[in-house]
């Protein structure tokens, strides 16, 4: 259990850095992320999740809306909390 918030950790760090070099683009749910992030290196899951995540921080819900996809779906679970994270209001 530690080493999978670890990963979530890294994964979440990596992505704050790696949203300052570049921008998404390209159409699809998996590239609704704000320019700032970039998330061309994750699977679609991760930023179907990221997305998802995201958005229902800004909107501060703090439950997943697919619950069916976030209990089942490892790279989309991890992805939404990041993406929960990472876009929280201050």
């Amino acid at each position: 259990m530690r080493t999978s918030g670890l990963v979530v950790l890294a994964v979440c760090c990596s992505a704050l850095v790696a949203g300052g070099c570049a921008t998404s683009g390209g159409s699809g749910t998996a590239q609704k992320a704000p320019a700032r992030y970039n998330l061309a290196g994750y699977p679609p899951p991760f930023r179907d999740g990221f997305n998802a995540g995201c958005e229902a921080a800004k909107r501060k819900v703090t439950e997943a809306e697919d619950k069916a996809r976030f209990a089942s779906d490892a790279q989309y679970r991890a992805g939404w909390k990041d993406g929960q994270s990472v876009c929280k209001p201050k």
